[in-house]
């Protein structure tokens, strides 16, 4: 009869261990292995020159002599960050997962009001709030809605600017208007999407630039 062995070998003691090492090091590996590769995020961008729609042409001599302030816009809620808004409900807005805007909307629109209202040359000048600049006029601008719907087909996108326009002075209000533009896309996703809100952005602010001759002169 063998005697009991009280104290295992070596490689008894040890082996156990080693294989359980070995089996935890190959998991993370098969796990990576194994796993599917997430989806990359689409970046989009407001652009006032979009297929379809020519550039703003350049800027002719300014004959205003006033100058114009044109502040920061707001957003509605929903609208103040850099998710792309869809409907496929009345009512009930959503938002892309793997589709945004590269900055909220009401930023990358600012520059865009400032380029075309300097090229209308109604103003001496058209500054971006803040600014050191001694202005005769304000443009406060607030997004009420840029929203792609699939309520039919064609989907569209839906852009409503509001604009108010005052004396910078007195802080009377001179006029606002509601700006709202309709475009069908050209595909059934975001990059349409885009598109569209691309080339409605390009006509409001023609309606914008008209906006403020209007009431400049």
């Amino acid at each position: 009869m063998k005697p009991l062995r009280l104290f295992p070998s070596l490689y008894q003691r040890t082996g156990g261990a080693l294989l359980l090492l070995g089996l935890c090091a190959m998991l993370p590996a098969c796990s990576l292995l194994g796993s599917k590769p997430q989806a990359s995020m689409n970046s989009y961008a407001l652009d006032s020159g979009v297929d379809g729609v020519m550039p703003p042409a350049p800027a002719p001599a300014p004959v205003g002599t006033r100058v114009l302030l044109v502040e920061q816009p707001s957003a509605a809620a929903g609208y103040d960050s850099k998710h792309m808004v869809y409907l496929r409900q009345p009512l009930s807005p959503e938002w892309f997962t793997q589709s945004s805007w590269v900055d909220t909307p009401a930023r990358m629109l600012a520059p865009l009001m400032v380029q075309t209202l300097q090229g209308s040359g109604v103003f001496k000048a058209v500054v971006l709030a803040p600014s050191a600049a001694r202005a005769d006029l304000r443009l406060d601008t607030e997004i009420v809605r840029l929203q792609q719907s699939f309520l039919q087909v064609p989907s569209s996108v839906r852009f409503t600017l509001q604009v108010t326009l005052s004396d910078n002075r007195t802080h009377e209000v001179l006029a606002w208007r509601v700006l709202d533009v309709v475009q069908a896309a050209t595909s059934e996703d975001a990059a349409g999407g885009s598109a569209a809100a691309s080339a409605a952005v390009h006509a409001a602010l023609q309606q914008l630039a008209g906006f403020v001759r209007e009431q400049a002169h």
